[in-house]
Parts: C-alpha cells; structure tokens; sequence
C-alpha cells in the first residue's frame, strides 16, 4: 500500500504570514494564484498513481488543493476535522499524535 501525504498549496494567510491554527480558531484562506498553481503541479505529478481514497481536512486551502488533484483521480473526497493541523498553543504533541 502506498500512501501519499500532500500539504495544501499557498493559502492568503501563507503569503503574509499569519498562523492559521492558533488562538482557538482557524484562519480559513483560500490558496493563491501560487497556490493553485502548486496544486496543479502536484496534481500533474500524481495523475499516474491509482487512488482508492482522498482525504482532506476541512480548511479551504486544503480543500481547494484535494480537489484539485482529484480531477484526475474522479474519487470522493473525505473531509475529515481531524487531520487539521497542529495548533501548537492548543494542543500538545502528544494530544496532535492521537487526533491525527
């Protein structure tokens, strides 16, 4: 089995540097022109793989990144919370490892 992990592409926070995951809320930006560009070269990159399942956290960017790469692939997308990312004033590391 082979599994591929795919970080989202450029998000709006991204690009002017504010923490998405912090204070106990999510900043939810849509990618960038960039980041919509990463994706599809991402995408491009893994259009050869067979794919039995897609998931994605919830967050826009991710989102916007899985569909994306799912153009090819024509799979349903699983939104799943828990694979948001670490919110380090939050969460410990430990409780992150659990979730995830």
């Amino acid at each position: 089995m082979k599994v591929f992990l795919v970080r989202h592409g450029q998000s709006i926070a991204n690009k002017i540097r504010i923490c998405q995951g912090n204070q106990n809320k999510w900043t939810d930006t849509s990618l960038t022109y960039t980041g919509k560009t990463q994706a599809r070269k991402v995408a491009e990159r893994l259009k050869g793989e067979k794919f039995d399942i897609i998931y994605s956290s919830p967050l826009k960017r991710a989102k916007q990144t899985a569909n994306i790469i799912n153009k090819f692939h024509n799979k349903g997308i699983i939104i799943d919370d828990r694979i948001k990312e670490y919110q380090y004033s939050l969460e410990s590391k430990e409780d992150f490892i659990q979730r995830t």
